[in-house]
């Protein structure tokens, strides 16, 4: 008792005599917290509380590039509020809030929180529903250490000063933060010597390499759109004058594009059993037109990426990292240059479709300005029965259908864009009833992840029939119709404490960086017309999302615009471009461009950068 009441009078005492401390005792401790703070970020984002041990040895001047940065935060919140311990919990709580997303990103999409996603976090929120998000050792170890450090600083107070000392105090971490920053993280000889400059679709890879923190904070001075080298009035010009000419199409047909949530192949799991029948109506249908695989710009998320890649034929790789382009550029631009757009001016009625909430990434003002004359969201949909989670893949098809004879009805061509929502993660455990569920089985892999298989697969199985529910219903029309069907990206299946099935399978286990990026990124598409295809039963190649339509449009004899044109032109010299990889036209993949390659690479730049943000 007497112990209990020694310590409770001691705390009490503590934390009420407060201590006036010098600027460098100040200094110190904020120090002391930065560093605290980059080794509990790392063990956060790696989930391991020893993995900052070795990573502090062989990584010890990136780790400590960051550092400096936090330090000079901590040091500026110090002056500002004169109180160490509010310093160090909010920068604390920053970093914790950070640390916590970053390893919850990258565990469901394969990458770590950007800058970038800050500005996406209620959209975030909205599809993450039901995620299991709950807190690691990690995380817990790293909240109360953010607490006690709080109460141990409590008594260490700067004295007040003059509001002319306010201010210089204030203000020079301010510049110093400013300076830093810009010379050693972002700009000049320094980040490319530590290994600093962001590389498009590797941002865990630096991450890796320099912490949470420092990559983090390197991504963040490479916000706005990189300018094309050596870009001028001049070469903006020469660059355009290289598109053909404007013509007339040759024919009008109807075109319907639909985006399927989730959707591939399981190719990535070799031993899995009773899933013979989830193509089967792909296979009969890729017989009849084009088929093949792409390669999706993200993995487990990203949707709205792909889904502009393919309607606009610009490429992510030339736009900064982490951005969802809907949100930051075509929401915000009414004459957006995009397919739909084209097609308005050929007479096109233009349609979009998404059976979940419309302001998601900003659809709803980012469709108009594409050029799409209405876009039916799940509040305006009249076929909204749920399947699992979500509305149905067999309902979204009915609203095509329904949408597309209320469209033709006065002889108008008609194009349609839908993007499904029924196989969207989290695909928890008994997201369908048992005698929904599609059959199938992976062995030797703990329940949770086997069931959660089950909610992919039924997925899976229902975008399957969709597509036989869509095909067939335009085999009675008697217009000619073209139809684009392409998964939006590969899925993280049974996503617990930041360990999916892909971990369990241990199937990326020896792969190179390469090997592994391909593994994880390649969709399948199918490309099919009612009238029937020159190419049917042909591989339309591999290549990035940005020629999709191209590809499509060019095998199918589709309405071209003069930049889907171009695009399509150069795939005898590079099949594309996609995090950092060349795409060859013989369907390897290299690291390196050539020289003629890297022309090529300079003048799409310069194209895209003119349309998008200098037209």
């Amino acid at each position: 008792m007497q112990k209990k009441m020694f310590m409770k009078n001691y705390l009490f005492h503590y934390l009420h005599h407060k201590r006036t401390i010098s600027i460098a005792f100040a200094g110190v401790l904020c120090g002391i917290s930065a560093l605290v703070f980059t080794f509990f970020a790392q063990a956060v984002r790696l989930d391991n509380l020893l993995s900052p041990f070795p990573w502090l040895v062989t990584h010890s001047i990136s780790a400590l590039a960051g550092t400096v940065v936090v330090f000079l935060f901590l040091m500026l919140l110090c002056f500002l509020f004169r109180r160490v311990w509010i310093s160090a919990t909010v920068a604390g709580l920053c970093i914790f809030a950070g640390s916590y997303a970053c390893f919850f990103k990258q565990a469901y999409r394969g990458d770590p929180m950007l800058p970038a996603d800050i500005l996406l976090a209620k959209d975030a929120a909205g599809v993450a529903g039901g995620m299991d998000l709950s807190p690691t050792v990690s995380m817990v170890v790293f909240g109360i250490a953010v607490v006690g450090m709080a109460i141990a600083l409590f008594p260490f107070h700067l004295k007040k000063p003059s509001v002319k000392q306010q201010f210089l105090q204030t203000i020079g971490p301010g510049v110093a933060m400013v300076v830093w920053m810009t010379g050693v993280l972002w700009y000049g000889p320094v980040p490319k010597a530590l290994g600093l400059s962001p590389i498009p679709g590797r941002a865990k890879q630096l991450y890796d390499s320099a912490g949470f923190i420092t990559g983090f904070m390197s991504y963040l001075g490479h916000l706005s759109p990189q300018v094309p080298q050596g870009y001028s009035s001049a070469t903006k010009t020469a660059a355009l004058q290289q598109l053909p000419a404007k013509q007339s199409p040759t024919s009008t047909p109807d075109i319907v594009v639909v985006m399927m949530e989730s959707y591939y192949h399981l190719d990535n799991y070799p031993t899995v059993t009773g899933c013979e029948s989830l193509t089967a109506n792909y296979d009969a249908l890729a017989k009849e037109g084009v088929s093949g695989v792409y390669y999706s710009d993200k993995y487990s998320g990203g949707t709205a990426d792909m889904e502009f890649g393919a309607l606009t034929g610009f490429s992510t790789s030339f736009l900064p990292e982490g951005v969802v382009p809907y949100v930051q550029y075509v929401s915000k631009n009414e004459n957006f240059p995009a397919y739909p757009s084209y097609l308005k001016e050929l007479g096109y009625k233009t349609i979009a479709i998404h059976p979940f909430d419309g302001s998601i990434y900003h659809r709803n003002s980012a469709y108009p300005n594409m050029g799409f004359d209405s876009f039916v969201d799940m509040d305006s949909m009249e076929h909204t029965q749920t399947a699992g989670k979500y509305i149905s893949d067999q309902q979204a098809a009915q609203e095509l259908i329904q949408q597309y004879e209320q469209a033709c009805s006065d002889g108008s061509p008609v194009f349609l864009h839908m993007v499904t929502m029924q196989n969207h993660i989290p695909n928890l455990p008994g997201e369908y009833p048992e005698e929904y569920q599609a059959t199938g089985e992976i062995p030797n892999v703990p329940t949770y992840y086997q069931e959660s298989f089950k909610s992919v697969i039924t997925g899976l199985r229902d975008a399957d029939l969709m597509m036989k529910q869509i095909t067939d219903y335009f085999r009675t029309v008697d217009r000619e119709v073209i139809v684009l069907f392409f998964g939006d990206h590969q899925t993280a299946i049974g996503q617990q404490d930041g360990v999916e099935l892909l971990d369990i399978t241990k199937q990326l286990e020896g792969l190179s960086a390469q090997e592994q990026w391909q593994y994880t990124h390649t969709v399948p598409y199918l490309m099919w017309s009612n009238q029937g295809c020159d190419f049917a039963g042909s591989d339309g190649g591999s290549f990035p999302p940005y020629l999709l339509l191209p590809t499509f449009l060019s095998k199918m004899d589709g309405p071209i615009s003069p930049w889907f044109q171009w695009l399509y032109s150069t795939r005898d010299t590079l099949m594309g471009t996609s995090a950092g990889w060349i795409l060859q036209p013989d369907g390897t993949i290299s690291s390196t461009a050539s020289d003629q390659q890297k022309q090529l690479l300079q003048l799409q730049h310069t194209l895209q950068y003119a349309m998008m943000f200098d037209s």
